[in-house]
């Protein structure tokens, strides 16, 4: 297994927060098709199971695609992310709280999300204290590609595309 940076907490608000890869938006919510993340080219939404309150958030920047790790995670999707302004921002949509930045060169990333705790963090409306935790992975990619479920899905993600 990789050894992951440090969790850092991020508030989740109206069940999700973002990874930002540039300020184009085009249609403000597409549809999930996974139940874990909706977005565009530069956005991603992660939906988390937490309502509102922490999540516990590591990302790692790699020079290329990592093996997959699966047996301590719920849930793991894939899917692009085009970079225009050197830096991948994770954060919510009202910059509550202290986000994470990661430098990255201005291109097409593969973004790796793998979550744990989303079914247990669903049946709570507010948190104090963070029941799930993320681990995000992103890295250099060639040619685009479609989202993709890796692990799962959890019974959040049933929930989600109710």
């Amino acid at each position: 297994m990789r050894e992951s940076p440090p969790y850092q907490q991020i508030q989740a608000e109206d069940g999700q927060y973002l990874i930002e890869g540039g300020p184009e938006r085009i249609d403000v919510w597409p549809d999930s098709a996974t139940g874990l993340t909706t977005g565009e080219a530069q956005w991603i939404a992660v939906l988390a199971g937490t309502q509102h309150g922490p999540v516990n958030v590591a990302a790692h920047l790699l020079d290329t695609q990592p093996p997959l790790i699966t047996g301590q995670w719920d849930m793991v999707v894939e899917r692009d992310l085009t970079v225009t302004v050197g830096v991948v921002l994770i954060t919510n949509h009202y910059r509550i709280g202290k986000p994470i930045t990661i430098a990255v060169e201005s291109r097409l990333h593969r973004v790796r999300i793998h979550v744990r705790g989303r079914n247990e963090a669903i049946r709570h409306n507010f948190l104090k204290e963070p029941l799930e935790s993320h681990y995000i992975e992103l890295w250099p990619a060639g040619e685009p590609k479609t989202e993709v479920i890796l692990v799962g899905p959890d019974r959040a993600a049933a929930i989600i595309l109710e």
